[in-house]
């Protein structure tokens, strides 16, 4: 008689890139890592797949010209709003503000070209940090991500 193996926990990670090369060569990378990585190529299907995932990999620029600011505002204030983290992963210019913004509403920010190596660590390292911040909300009543939309537009920055 075998003995069934225990169910290994593989995130899944919603990639939502405007090239697709990138998307395939992250999604590959991923899966290698023991990751479940789901590719949205539109943004409508990103939003549909958002509430599923357990870490959001996005661009600011997305596929079909859709703006990745907008993606974020939508996924975190929307009826179906999701506190999965969200690593911004591109290779559009910012200014430093708007850089702030995204950084101050995002649980990370890697600029592009990225190391498929270097996404794998910071897909790891938000994942463990949102499990601490999950265990500490509930503790506390608290629910995160409240005000996403005005810090975008604002440009508030990170406290420190």
């Amino acid at each position: 008689m075998t003995t069934p193996r225990p169910r290994v926990f593989r995130p899944r990670v919603l990639l939502v890139q405007q090239n697709s090369d990138d998307r395939e060569m992250y999604a590959e990378f991923l899966r290698y890592r023991r990751f479940r990585p789901i590719i949205a190529v539109t943004m409508a299907e990103a939003l549909d797949l958002a509430p599923t995932v357990d870490v959001i990999v996005t661009g600011i620029t997305l596929p079909n010209g859709a703006d990745g600011l907008d993606f974020i505002t939508q996924i975190r204030r929307g009826p179906d709003a999701t506190t999965a983290p969200i690593i911004v992963l591109t290779a559009t210019l910012l200014s430093p503000d708007q850089e702030r913004a995204v950084e101050a509403v995002c649980n990370g920010f890697l600029r592009k070209p990225c190391l498929p190596g270097v996404l794998v660590r910071e897909v790891r390292r938000v994942l463990a940090a949102a499990k601490h911040r999950d265990t500490r909300n509930r503790a506390a009543g608290e629910t995160p991500y409240r005000s996403v939309s005005r810090k975008i537009r604002s440009g508030s920055r990170r406290p420190h």
